[in-house]
């Protein structure tokens, strides 16, 4: 990117926002911003035209059709990186929007210096997130490399279909509470599905029975994860 200006695509509803961003950038002969008020969906035709090397944009209220939204951008502006501000998700939630082309985390309190470097790294093609979701991505990535060499015990087709109700709930983001209301069993006997599904599947936590989850489902999403029925820059 070097000698080029840095293309930023922002959308916003925020009118007093979008006037702060406007002030911060309209003296910098480094970036070309662009400011749309609207919703991510109704935007994709101005980004395909756009194509700005970065997109900023606030964690939806009701984030439904964001998944849908990313698979857009990716088809209609794979080089544009994705960075959401005014975050505060959880762990699996990061490990999902990674995995489905987020390329940086900006939390609420995020300050202007922070909020430039971030963009600076995205359009370099790096990553911006905290050190504990960089770690954890690393950790499972890690851990995927290791147990894909061992392919008789990452075998999908092994599990139960209580045990494959029980992954898939906790790809979509439900803690141990939350999958046994779910399904209408206790907290114990969820712990004891999780521990055979780490042994079948070869992995040592949720984290990496996570990203197994991503890579069998091959799309990408957590929510729409099934089984076959036979077979970084941190700050």
């Amino acid at each position: 990117m070097d000698g080029e200006k840095i293309r930023v695509f922002v959308i916003e509803e925020n009118q007093l926002f979008c006037e702060g961003l406007r002030h911060l950038f309209g003296d910098m002969e480094h970036f070309e911003i662009k400011i749309e008020i609207c919703s991510p969906q109704s935007c994709i035709p101005q980004i395909a035209k756009f194509k700005p090397d970065v997109l900023l944009f606030r964690y939806p209220h009701n984030a439904s059709h964001l998944r849908d939204f990313l698979k857009q951008l990716l088809h209609t502006s794979p080089t544009t990186k994705p960075l959401l501000y005014d975050t505060s998700l959880t762990e699996l939630q990061h490990l999902e929007l990674v995995h489905q082309g987020v390329r940086g985390f900006l939390p609420q309190d995020t300050n202007a210096e922070k909020l430039l470097s971030a963009i600076r790294c995205l359009a370099k093609g790096e990553f911006w997130m905290n050190r504990k979701i960089t770690a954890r991505l690393l950790s499972s990535t890690l851990a995927n490399v290791n147990a894909s060499q061992s392919p008789p015990k990452r075998k999908a087709s092994d599990l139960t279909v209580r045990e494959k109700e029980v992954l898939s709930l906790l790809t979509k983001g439900l803690n141990n509470n939350d999958i046994a209301s779910q399904l209408f069993i206790s907290d114990t006997t969820v712990k004891c599905h999780l521990n055979r599904i780490f042994k079948k599947i070869g992995v040592n936590n949720r984290y990496e029975a996570i990203v197994f989850s991503l890579n069998a489902s091959g799309n990408g999403s957590l929510a729409e994860f099934t089984y076959p029925q036979e077979s970084v820059e941190a700050f």
